[in-house]
Parts: C-alpha cells; sequence; structure tokens
C-alpha cells in the first residue's frame, strides 16, 4: 500500500497547515478505509482509492484542522457552504451522505467521515471514466469542482505510478 503520509502533508504544507501528526493520522483513516473498498478493481484499486479521497479533500477543504473538526462548519463564518456541509470531505446535512452518523461523531472521527465520502464516490463506480466518480460527487451541476477534483487525483495517480483503465465493468488501477 501507498505511504500517504508524505502526500497528504505535503498537500497541506502547500495551504501553510504544520500539524504533521494530525495529518499523519488523517492518511491512516484514509489508508484503513481505502483498504476495504470496491471502488476500483485491480491490482492497485486501494492505492487509487485512498487517492481519490485524498483528491476530494484537498478540493473540499484543503486538510484545514477547522474543518475537520467542524469548528468553522457553524453556517456564521460562511465556510463549509455555509454550515451546510462538515468534515475534510465536505458532507452535505441531509443529503443522505451521512447514512445515520451524527455530526458529532463525523466531525470527530476521520475513519467514519472517509467512509461516508468513500459511499458517495462508490455510488458512481460503474462509471466508464474516473472523472464521472468526481463528477458525480460534486453532483453534475458543479462541473468545476467535479474537474479540479479530477484533475487532482490524475496528477496524484501519474506521480504514484498508477495507470486507471475502464475494463469489464470497473475502473482497473495497475
Amino acid at each position: 500500500m501507498l505511504d500517504l503520509a508524505p502526500i497528504v502533508i505535503g498537500l497541506a504544507l502547500a495551504h501553510g497547515h504544520k500539524d504533521t501528526d494530525r495529518l499523519r493520522g488523517v492518511a491512516e483513516d484514509i489508508t484503513s478505509v481505502s483498504a476495504e473498498s470496491t471502488l476500483f478493481c485491480g491490482p492497485r484499486q486501494a492505492d487509487a482509492t485512498a487517492l481519490a479521497l485524498v483528491a476530494v479533500a484537498e478540493h473540499e477543504s484543503g486538510f484545514w484542522r477547522r474543518v475537520q473538526d467542524c469548528s468553522v462548519c457553524d453556517g456564521v463564518t460562511g465556510w463549509c457552504d455555509r454550515g451546510r456541509s462538515i468534515s475534510l470531505w465536505q458532507l452535505h446535512v441531509g443529503s443522505g451522505a451521512w447514512q445515520g452518523v451524527t455530526r458529532a461523531e463525523v466531525c470527530s472521527n476521520n475513519d467514519i467521515a472517509a467512509r461516508l465520502a468513500l459511499r458517495i464516490l462508490e455510488r458512481h463506480r460503474k462509471a466508464s471514466h474516473p472523472a464521472s466518480l468526481f463528477f458525480g460527487y460534486a453532483r453534475g451541476a458543479r462541473i468545476g469542482a467535479g474537474r479540479e477534483m479530477f484533475d487532482i487525483f490524475s496528477t496524484l495517480i501519474r506521480k504514484a505510478g498508477i495507470v486507471v483503465t475502464y475494463r469489464d465493468g470497473c475502473l482497473h488501477a495497475r
């Protein structure tokens, strides 16, 4: 499995975040969740899944701690879609994305938040192109957001030496 910590820390450092212990924890949670996923097929499926979650979090929150713990997601600050979304993956309130999990659980546990984000991506796993995962995550109407997430993902998989192709009804990662 790919070591995500340097990737997550590198992206977060570009935003000025220096709390590497927290970021290592985020990387560990993403790695754990990705190991169980069926988002991709093939020998590098867990790595591709992890990088998809990293791409979404990078776009949605820049790994900012105050978005992670939801302390700025209050509807007053303007952050987090003016309080309509929470966590590093900006899970929308009332969209069914939380699947019975409470706000407190999502805001205090990255493992839970990553699993919920992965479920959203998995709704689109039968797509014939990986960009569809991100356009689906962004709900289609936000084409720019979907494109940005896909561009981040494309850069990450290229740097990791992963190739994603569509075959037999599945996005294969090798």
